[in-house]
């Protein structure tokens, strides 16, 4: 149907889509490759040769197995346990994820500017390279490699992102139904390995919509269709794995997160579009200021390019529609201002602000907005003006980048160091050393040790021994994870598996020093307890104002105190 809408004298979409392959274009833009390679090697390079252990990957080294397996399936992540049979023989191995990692964003950059390519007809060729500089280099992915007990599989959704947009429209403008089948199964894949990746799919469909548009000259009909297609393919890809994790899990929706970020029926509507409000805020105009104002990367979502290219791309999107018919015009300006809506769609579907490693969609969004600019300027000198703002923030990108992969360096060195004070303590202490079970109290904050030079990001350059102190509040998380982590160094501990002792334990830790001064570490019935913070966690602030209620009630029953 769609071969009869084209207008006799326009070239045909077979040879709109297909002029060439990945490998002649890669022949034809050497320089691309190689310059994000160096971009790649210098941000992230490090991690080549040396992988710090961070927050949950403790826990995919030590207790991988069937574990970690449900764990991702009853998330609703059933795709990283299938590409966790081709990644790993028997446990997970951190510098097998890295390399991993490392290959696929860097493939999953060259991806998105063949894409980018074939859907302008080449005319952005010559600007390919700021895009893939901006986004390789980006936070984000930074900010994910620290979770390198999923960086490998994530990584894989870059690559394969581009190529699911790339055969579903070819399947939907050659009628090829094979191709079609094939992008809902890549899609369902995507979001089976980490479902926000949608926004990032999402935002690439847009991107392809547009170029489409403006470099062809088809009925408004002819996109209209398209454009059902493609929606109607997303839809049933969606549908399908709602499907599937309802066989796995019995929940249509599953997350070990949704509790923490799907907040709508949670609170009220006022409130819930206030958060998206903020958040919103936050993204695309507080970066901005802050870096207008105190020029340094500050811990917030976004980019200080994001504003004023926004605002430059709408004003453009709206100019161009001057020349459309009004069909045509309608679906040109709902699929551009999808692309920069698709950086709050996860807020607006939980209402509450996504982890920033789950923002996909910003890097990709950051890297286009001033890429198409360049490609709708007539004049050279505004093109390489553009360009070389998106090679001047590359260049500051990949500094921050660099500094937190330095930072948390530090930071795993510094753990490695408390984990064998506390391994030596406990073994000066305890006179039985076998079955010993462990009970860490509060949590132990290294980042105020470091020099200024020490940059912490969302969650990377966290250590583990502060988790249970800054985001959890759980009667055993912080000692499972550093009972976890001490055994990645070869140090095996029991822990505390009572919550009764471990409120016991929490209860003694008030008259004992913290680390790391002598008498932090004591044994008391059975277990070794160790004190690691004066503030305590929230947790241990509940146990603790809860004994002290029980304490003065019990003296006030006996005559102790008088009322």
């Amino acid at each position: 149907m769609l071969r009869k809408l084209v207008t006799p004298n326009m070239t045909t979409q077979k040879d709109y889509l297909g002029p060439y392959n990945f490998f002649n274009f890669c022949r034809e833009n050497k320089l691309l490759l190689i310059s994000t390679l160096v971009a790649m090697g210098f941000t992230y390079g490090i991690l080549l040769f040396h992988t710090p252990i961070g927050i949950d990957t403790e826990y995919a080294m030590s207790l991988y197995n069937n574990r970690i397996a449900r764990w991702y399936s009853q998330g609703g992540r059933f795709g990283i346990d299938l590409l966790n049979l081709l990644f790993f023989i028997k446990e997970f191995n951190p510098y097998t994820c890295a390399f991993f990692a490392l290959n696929f964003i860097y493939l999953g950059t060259i991806a998105w500017c063949y894409l980018i390519s074939i859907f302008s007809k080449e005319k952005l060729n010559a600007y390919l390279i700021p895009f893939a500089l901006l986004f390789i280099t980006s936070p984000v992915w930074t900010e994910q490699f620290y979770f390198l007990m999923m960086a490998a599989e994530t990584s894989l959704v870059v690559l394969l992102c581009p190529i699911t947009i790339l055969f579903l429209y070819r399947g939907c403008l050659e009628n090829k139904t094979y191709l079609i089948i094939l992008s809902v199964i890549l899609t369902v894949l995507i979001i089976s390995i980490y479902q926000t990746s949608i926004a990032m799919l999402l935002s690439g469909f847009g991107i392809c919509f547009i170029l489409f548009e403006d470099s062809s000259n088809y009925d408004a009909r002819y996109y209209y269709i398209l454009a059902v297609k493609i929606f109607f393919a997303i839809i049933f890809s969606g549908v399908v794995y709602c499907l599937i994790v309802k066989i796995l899990t019995g929940q249509i929706i599953s997350s070990y997160h949704k509790s923490d970020y799907i907040l709508w029926t949670k609170q009220n509507f006022i409130d819930s579009m206030y958060n998206i409000v903020l958040i919103a805020k936050s993204i695309f105009i507080d970066t901005f200021i802050q870096f207008v104002k105190e020029k340094q990367f500050k811990h917030t979502y976004g980019s200080a390019l994001l504003m004023p290219m926004t605002l430059l791309y709408i004003i453009q999107i709206c100019r161009n529609t001057f020349f459309f018919s009004t069909q045509k015009r309608a679906m040109y300006i709902f699929a551009g201002f999808s692309i920069p809506f698709c950086i709050i769609l996860i807020p607006v579907l939980g209402a509450t602000v996504p982890p920033i490693r789950a923002m996909y969609v910003l890097p990709l969004v950051i890297s286009f907005l001033p890429l198409y600019l360049i490609n709708k300027r007539d004049k050279k000198i505004l093109k390489q003006f553009l360009a070389g703002i998106m090679l001047i923030f590359a260049l500051y990108q990949s500094q921050i980048s660099t500094q937190l992969q330095y930072s948390d360096w530090q930071r795993y060195n510094r753990d490695v160091k408390i984990a064998y004070d506390i391994d030596r303590m406990i073994q000066d202490k305890i006179n039985n050393k076998k079955n010993v079970r462990i009970a860490l109290v509060g949590g132990y904050t290294i980042d105020n040790q470091f020099n200024d030079n020490f940059l912490q990001g969302a969650v990377i350059g966290s250590s583990l021994f502060e988790f249970a102190d800054r985001w959890v509040d759980s009667w055993n998380e912080s000692t499972r994870r550093v009972a976890c982590f001490m055994r990645t160094l070869g140090i095996k501990y029991d822990i505390v598996n009572d919550k009764k002792k471990m409120d016991e334990a929490i209860i003694m830790a008030q008259d004992m020093p913290c680390y790391p001064a002598n008498g932090c570490v004591r044994e008391y019935n059975g277990i070794v307890i160790i004190n690691l913070s004066v503030k305590q966690s929230l947790y241990c602030n509940k146990v603790i104002e809860e004994h002290k209620k029980n304490t003065i009630s019990h003296a006030l029953k006996t005559g102790e105190i008088n009322r």
